[in-house]
């Protein structure tokens, strides 16, 4: 489920991450959602900023306990494991492979899908923590972090841009 928009947009979107959201579902819908009598489970997602070519995916641990792949294949860890602090990311088999990362490696993310030096949350720096056996699916090629993650690397960029300080005045030293 997402929010409104094409159904063949959402599933590019939130399965092959091809194209960009059309809009956003709000949290207290998704909750919810969560919370109907008739769901199980829920996989939270947020895409929208990149690391390299690399879509980052923001979501919960349940992402990993919960996604199967092909004939129900769960994921696997090929190192590490969820992400439990706040700046831990999991990437795919093939983002390590391709940028050779590997365990306890810092990566900084993108606002957005340019990788600019204006657009890095580079104030923000994540640590590689997991990495994840290769599937042959779009979970290669993404970098996983928590909702809470992306959350905070976007405080100041409500705008859409890296607010920046306002320069400070200093008190004039008149004779």
């Amino acid at each position: 489920m997402g929010a409104r928009s094409g159904s063949i947009n959402l599933l590019l979107y939130s399965v092959f991450r091809i194209g960009n959201a059309t809009n956003n579902i709000g949290w207290e819908s998704y909750q919810r959602l969560r919370e109907h009598s008739d769901v199980s489970w829920t996989i939270p997602i947020s895409l929208g900023d990149s690391h390299r070519g690399f879509r980052v995916l923001g979501t919960s641990n349940d992402y990993f306990s919960h996604y199967q792949y092909g004939q129900k294949q769960p994921l696997a860890f090929r190192q590490g494991g969820p992400f439990s602090g706040l700046f831990d990311t999991v990437i795919g088999a093939q983002v390590a492979k391709d940028l050779g990362y590997k365990m306890g490696d810092n990566l900084v993310i993108a606002h957005g899908l340019a990788d600019k030096s204006f657009n890095q949350h580079d104030n923000l720096p994540f640590t590689v923590t997991g990495i994840l056996a290769p599937t042959g699916t779009p979970v290669d090629r993404s970098v996983h972090v928590s909702l809470e993650a992306i959350e905070a690397i976007h405080v100041g960029w409500e705008s859409g841009a890296r607010r920046r300080p306002r320069p400070h005045s200093s008190p004039s030293t008149a004779a």
